[in-house]
């Protein structure tokens, strides 16, 4: 017995109780592949790659004009919030750089991945640690502004001093 057949995962099934209904043939037998969307036309196939392809140049080339913009001006790299779009925008890159054309050529393969195991699990491995590095990016970013208006609120710009940022509440 396999484990399909022992977990009763069958075309057929009964609705009502969890045995299987008699099966005619190995067919019945639900598959990885009967998970899968129907295959795109080769028009929409070239349409989603040059997408692919449009996505990837313009978030490589964007991020790095961002980055270039903070690194060679002196007085962008001052302040938190450029250190933390400085930080989105290498993320963003490398998504863009490693990510995408990964997908792109595991959809023009038709969803088989040729690399190798190795390359299978490292793209995985990298895949999480850019979205999670982009995501936690924009968290402290998010979080930075925050506090950034908190402070506007309770210390008044004219009467901004070292107490009133270090002890807001006392106030």
């Amino acid at each position: 017995m396999t484990d399909k057949e022992a977990t009763g995962f069958h075309k057929d099934t009964d609705v009502n109780t969890s045995e299987p209904a008699p099966r005619g043939s190995a067919s019945d037998v639900l598959v990885e592949m009967d998970f899968m969307p129907a295959e795109l036309g080769e028009s929409v196939r070239a349409l989603f790659c040059s997408l692919y392809v449009v996505v990837t140049v313009l978030g490589v080339s964007g991020n790095s004009v961002t980055l270039l913009v903070v690194l060679l001006n002196r007085e962008l790299r001052t302040v938190t919030t450029n250190v933390f779009l400085l930080s989105l925008a290498v993320s963003d890159a490398l998504i863009a750089a490693v990510n995408v054309p990964l997908h792109l050529r595991l959809f023009v393969q038709h969803n088989e991945w040729t690399l190798g195991q190795v390359a299978c699990k490292l793209a995985a491995y990298t895949q999480g640690v850019l979205i999670v590095s982009s995501i936690l990016t924009l968290v402290s970013l998010a979080i930075d502004r925050y506090n950034i208006h908190v402070d506007e609120y309770i210390c008044p710009h004219e009467e901004r001093s070292r107490y009133c940022i270090t002890n807001k509440s006392s106030k």
